[in-house]
């Protein structure tokens, strides 16, 4: 749960949502110990918990970083 800042609108005021943002969600942390780079897979899956009108229901993140 948190605000945002900064959007499209201009200034420090995120003016598509100003109010508090929350969701809920899952993840899960792929790593494969035996490789030479030893990078770890963020798969996230998160609902928001308010929305507004066009809005998306699901959010997928996959990245990957040095660290767990």
């Amino acid at each position: 749960m948190g605000r945002a800042w900064g959007g499209t609108g201009g200034g420090y005021i995120n003016s598509t949502n100003p109010g508090w943002l929350a969701d809920a969600g899952v993840g899960l942390r792929i790593v494969n110990a035996r490789t030479a780079f030893a990078s770890v897979l963020h798969i996230d899956v998160a609902a928001p918990l308010n929305t507004t009108p066009g809005m998306k229901r699901l959010q997928l993140l996959v990245k990957t970083k040095a660290s767990f």
